[in-house]
């Protein structure tokens, strides 16, 4: 195969060690294995205007030889199970991972010229390694037979991974859809033909678009993101929990701010959640001993919020059972808003 090779360095290059212009949108950051703009995998070879990310050199096209996965043999499968009970998916992920099957799914090499890494059990291989994006995704199914064996019960990792009732649920970003919405169930396929056995396939990939940071894709490598053990010094954790549901970036693309963090958990988490919490808990304690009381005879208003409650608590559930944590949130603060004003329109401080 065609790969970068670097005189400056005199090595070849991994993928994401090359930059260049997307030839598929354009776009004048993409590197060797994928755009970030677009979402596209690519290849290094195909950029144009390639250039060494160590020294800005134009790399050389050497030929090399490498093991490949054969996923253009896995086309028709993937197409069948991505048509099949995938309602519950989000629409970005199907219709990303459809169209790069409508393309056409490319063999994609397994291995690299790489000093480290899992080398290549063969004989004349000594050279090559397992390139990362293969060997990644196997860790999810490994770390499980692992676990297995470290309890004494070498064979409980079937409990995950050949139960039909068991769902794996993959949280990535947008720019992993393609490693586990079709090369990782690919590779899952091989393997049950390889060993005849059945191997649970995603039940779901909820993958986000990108979280930017002053309208920037937040890169720790570029230290553009919020540092935990620095948010943590200052805040609890609740308040960057329920900002990043809040703001969590299912469909498109969120920007994160501090002024809009602090705004929205004044106003809405504290105003809306913290006043009900503290005020009826606070009412409670000084008037019923910190009890909760036994209830009058109940009034149409009272079974209609309850019962709205109920439905909330349940529509919460559902949402967040379908990676809708957004709408879950809302359905959750919704009947909250409701309750205070029930409790403002009642004035139960004025009845004891």
């Amino acid at each position: 195969m065609k790969l970068p090779y670097c005189a400056v360095e005199q090595r070849f290059l991994l993928d994401r060690y090359v930059e260049g212009t997307c030839p598929i949108c354009s776009d004048p950051g993409a590197r060797g294995d994928q755009c970030d703009n677009c979402g596209n995998v690519l290849d290094p070879v195909d950029l144009k205007d390639r250039r060494c990310k160590f020294d800005g050199s134009t790399p050389e096209i050497r030929e090399s030889e490498h093991f490949f996965l054969r996923l253009s043999a896995y086309g028709h499968e993937l197409k069948q199970w991505l048509s099949a009970d995938k309602g519950h998916w989000r629409k970005n992920v199907l219709n990303f991972s459809r169209g790069v099957l409508q393309q056409g799914l490319q063999d994609r090499a397994i291995t690299r010229d790489l000093e480290w890494g899992i080398p290549i059990p063969l004989p004349g291989y000594e050279s090559k390694r397992i390139y990362v994006w293969f060997e990644n995704v196997i860790g999810y199914l490994s770390a499980a037979k692992e676990w297995a064996q470290r309890i004494g019960q070498p064979e409980r990792w079937r409990d995950f991974w050949q139960d039909p009732s068991c769902k794996s649920y993959y949280f990535i970003g947008k720019d992993n859809i393609f490693f586990h919405a079709l090369s990782w169930p690919a590779q899952l396929m091989g393997y049950s033909e390889a060993t005849r056995e059945t191997f649970n396939l995603p039940y779901d990939v909820p993958a986000n678009q990108y979280q930017t940071v002053r309208g920037s894709k937040a890169s720790t490598s570029r230290r553009l993101a919020v540092w935990v053990p620095d948010y943590l010094s200052r805040y609890d954790p609740d308040p960057l929990r329920y900002y990043l549901s809040l703001n969590m970036p299912e469909t498109s693309d969120a920007d994160f701010s501090w002024a809009d963090f602090v705004r929205r958990n004044n106003d809405e988490l504290v105003a809306t959640w913290g006043n009900l919490v503290n005020r009826v808990l606070t009412f409670t304690y000084r008037n019923f001993q910190g009890a909760v009381p036994s209830p009058a005879e109940m009034t149409a208003a009272d079974s209609a919020l309850l019962s709205r409650t109920e439905q909330a608590i349940a529509q919460a559930g559902e949402n967040i059972g379908l990676c809708r944590f957004l709408a879950g949130l809302e359905s959750a603060m919704a009947v909250a808003r409701e309750a205070n004003r029930y409790v403002e329109g009642n004035a139960p401080w004025n009845l004891v």
